[in-house]
């Protein structure tokens, strides 16, 4: 799955190296028939070594880096960080876009399960929910589940920087090298949007499909009690 020296996928400004697969279902413009959804398939990707690089660090988002801490606050939506549920704000109106792909949060401890492990409680990460690191830690990264569970490439872009492209399940937003080992991705302390858009062939090429998008925030109890969602 990645590229540049680590797997088949790319990253920007590298070039695609290994198609992960065309999708089961059929296409039809913005339009398919699929009936399987789900976390991404495991096996399609050759592991080799070598360091990614990452176009959005400023995005809030690094593979392979530690995460700074910070303060946040519980907003009174979606998930507390150790997976208990928070109110839902009424006036909470997100535009999430396509329901065809959903999102799970890993932890990049766990090297032995091929399409990663889900943090208990994070499968899949609800809409406007709020990650606490101090209760899920920090070793994270967040996996796309495609309907069709295999497609061409998927796209995901972080606050409006594009970070990552993946051309073979799973689909990690920080990329993996195909056999379990998931690169953990640092994301800074506040609000942030992932959009990701599935593609018909690798390296975010032919004919795009609906984008998901995921409103969530990172907060640290462990700085400043979750207060604000602030770094000190």
């Amino acid at each position: 799955m990645l590229a540049c020296g680590v797997a088949t996928a790319s990253w920007l400004g590298c070039d695609a190296t290994e198609s992960g697969g065309l999708p089961a279902g059929t296409w039809n413009g913005d339009n398919y028939d699929a009936t399987d959804a789900g976390g991404g398939g495991g096996g399609g990707e050759d592991a080799t070594s070598g360091s990614n690089q990452n176009e959005g660090a400023e995005a809030g988002v690094t593979p392979n880096a530690a995460q700074d801490g910070g303060g946040g606050s519980m907003d009174g939506s979606g998930h507390r960080g150790d997976g208990a549920t928070a109110p839902v704000d009424a006036g909470l109106d997100l535009d999430t876009g396509s329901a065809l792909t959903t999102f799970t949060l890993l932890d990049t401890n766990v090297n032995t399960i091929v399409d990663g492990e889900p943090v208990s409680g994070w499968d899949p990460i609800p809409e406007g929910s709020t990650i606490d690191l101090a209760k899920v830690g920090t070793a994270l990264s967040i996996r796309a589940n495609t309907t069709p569970q295999v497609v061409g490439s998927v796209l995901f872009v972080l606050d409006g920087v594009t970070t990552h492209t993946e051309d073979a399940a799973p689909y990690t937003e920080c990329s993996d090298n195909g056999l379990g080992t998931i690169n953990p991705c640092t994301y800074s302390l506040g609000p942030h949007t992932l959009v990701v858009t599935p593609y018909l062939e690798a390296g975010d090429a032919g004919s795009a499909q609906p984008s998901t998008t995921l409103y969530f925030t990172i907060v640290d109890s462990a700085k400043d009690g979750g207060m604000d969602g602030a770094a000190d």
